[in-house]
């Protein structure tokens, strides 16, 4: 059996979510998988009929269902053989019990490791060492990822460090009714104008408010361009004021939350894939699972240079990495992916083989083998 505890899951959005799904998905293909997640959010159906394997939901308050997750954890441990314990992110893994007789493997996503190490906040990094102390692996979803993570690791006995970008999955095939939904979104017909797609959590990191602004710029210079923005976050407000104040509320449009096969649809609507991701105080992408997702349905793709968007992303291979503080770079960027139509074209059928190199079913025997050992130098 192999097992995964996690703060949230599908239905719930987000990057960790998915990969978290991914991972259960593809490891239950020759695997018992047990999954162990808070409750989903109120007013999403945490249900999925479809799943290969188990999801067991916890909604009491975080402290007791952390307790109540470690002690079932235990118990199936001495029960079951259990050959791997996953956990999201370390925080998953802070109440385990010590000394589990399975490996145990945390994710890194980036941000929960302060730069400036150790020294930066002595309280978290006693909680991290002694986390680190019941784990034996440490998957960080890119290098930059495991240079945030490094200066946190003991200088013996420490967790082994494994680089491994995130696979993607296959998307959910979208129906013919699907791509009309979609079609309804759009402001414009296809044909009117070059399509260009945002979707991800929207965060100011995200740089989807230089995104609109390279929209204004070349729609004023005469281009002919829509804009669908998907997702939901903090900083939709702002991005929907901008976009009302730039006069571009009949060109771009918010569609909230798309998930499942109108997600596919939406990213066959598309000609370009946006997110122009930057540097915002300490915080920083961490790998860029949707840019792949983007290259399965051959979309190339402007990424900005921060954190490990680059790794999704092959600089005038698979699209164009630039620097996202910058709108003169952006609106370049922009303005080339639709103009050099032949690169342009080239570009997405690159994205969609590099992508379909990062499939679940590629890299799952990989990540089982490289972190089945449990180290026997764990000291708790």
């Amino acid at each position: 059996m192999i097992i995964l505890s996690v703060q949230t899951f599908p239905p719930d959005a987000g990057g960790k979510q998915v990969l978290m799904e991914g991972l259960a998905k593809a490891a239950a293909i020759h695997h018992d998988v047990l999954v162990l997640s808070d409750k989903a959010r109120e007013g999403r159906d945490s249900q999925n009929p479809h799943y290969n394997f188990t999801v067991q939901r916890f909604g009491s308050f975080k402290p007791l269902r952390q307790r109540q997750k470690a002690k079932l954890i235990s118990q199936l441990v001495e029960q079951e053989k259990v050959s791997h314990l996953f956990c999201d992110s370390w925080r998953s893994a802070e109440h385990l019990p010590p000394n589990l007789p399975c490996s145990v493997t945390i994710y890194a996503h980036g941000n929960e490791y302060p730069l400036g190490g150790p020294q930066k906040n002595k309280t978290k990094a006693r909680r991290l060492i002694k986390t680190f102390a019941k784990i034996d692996h440490i998957i960080a979803v890119s290098k930059p990822t495991a240079n945030r993570v490094r200066p946190y690791l003991p200088p013996i006995s420490a967790p082994k460090l494994h680089i491994i970008n995130n696979p993607v999955s296959l998307p959910t095939p979208a129906t013919q009714q699907n791509a009309h939904f979609v079609e309804t979104l759009w402001p414009q017909k296809k044909e009117q104008s070059t399509r260009i797609l945002s979707l991800c959590r929207l965060i100011p990191l995200k740089g989807i408010d230089r995104a609109v602004q390279a929209v204004k710029a070349l729609r004023d210079e005469g281009y002919a361009l829509q804009m669908i923005i998907a997702g939901e976050g903090e900083d939709k407000l702002r991005l929907m004021k901008s976009v009302e104040q730039a006069g571009l509320g009949q060109y771009i449009h918010f569609v909230g939350h798309i998930a499942g096969p109108q997600k596919t649809a939406l990213f066959e609507s598309a000609d370009i894939f946006i997110q122009p991701g930057r540097k915002i105080g300490d915080y920083e992408e961490g790998f860029g699972l949707t840019y792949l997702e983007a290259g399965l349905h051959g979309l190339p793709s402007l990424c900005g240079q921060a954190g490990g968007a680059p790794e999704a992303v092959l600089h005038e291979k698979t699209g164009l990495v630039i620097d996202g503080m910058s709108q003169i770079n952006v609106t370049n960027g922009l303005r080339r992916l639709i103009d050099e139509t032949e690169q342009t074209s080239h570009m997405g059928k690159d994205a969609k083989a590099f992508a379909q190199s990062h499939l679940w079913d590629k890299q799952i025997d990989l990540i089982l083998n490289r972190v089945k050992e449990v180290r026997g130098t764990r000291c708790v």
